[in-house]
């Protein structure tokens, strides 16, 4: 149960990254769009090369520390992420966007983090009798399902009815305020509810 509550609270963090190209239209005032597009793809690539640089020595790692702490510490990256998206329109264009940067890469680790024992947890935490090991699995695979469906949706209904509507085609700097702690307390939860886990350390 812990397992599958874990996965449902992290996919959902990591859904709201759905709304980062309203972010850099909206907070970073990024104003054509195949400028949000290029940055959108540099972001991208930037999180997506740091995740698969650390994946594989942070799955060795955990052979040794633990799945837990990994855990916890994904959940720490991407939240510490979320909330300093906050702060990065204050430092102009420049700095701004390269901070944004930053943190996608300190995002990507974070996620990296968390896929490299993601599996492996599941499996440390499947019931004893063969016979629930498919049943737990198929759980368990809900949980992203679960996650990616309800992030966006509880995510979009917040900035839409937190950020203005979206009067002159823009949501106001307070929706993305309330979005991005969202996504920051749904990695706080992710951790709270791993840490319950008693089949795994």
């Amino acid at each position: 149960f812990w397992v599958f509550m874990g996965r449902t609270f992290f996919y959902m963090a990591s859904a709201v990254q759905t709304f980062i190209y309203y972010y850099l239209r909206d907070c970073m005032h990024i104003e054509r769009e195949s400028s949000i597009r290029w940055r959108l793809g540099i972001l991208a690539l930037t999180a997506t090369a740091v995740g698969l640089v650390s994946s594989y020595p942070l799955g060795k790692i955990s052979d040794k520390v633990g799945r837990k702490l990994l855990v916890y510490l994904a959940c720490l990256a991407m939240g510490l992420a979320y909330a300093l998206y906050i702060v990065c329109p204050f430092f102009g264009p420049y700095w701004g966007m390269a901070m944004v940067y930053s943190l996608g890469g300190l995002y990507g680790l974070g996620l990296g983090c968390y896929l490299s024992v993601d599996y492996a947890l599941a499996i440390d935490c499947l019931p004893e009798k063969h016979k629930g090991s498919s049943e737990a699995l198929g759980l368990w695979g809900i949980a992203g399902f679960i996650g990616t469906s309800f992030g966006p949706l509880l995510g979009g209904l917040l900035l839409e009815t937190l950020g203005g509507f979206g009067k002159g085609g823009r949501y106001d700097f307070r929706g993305y305020i309330i979005l991005l702690l969202l996504g920051s307390l749904f990695c706080l939860c992710s951790a709270a509810v791993t840490s319950f886990i008693k089949k795994a350390q």
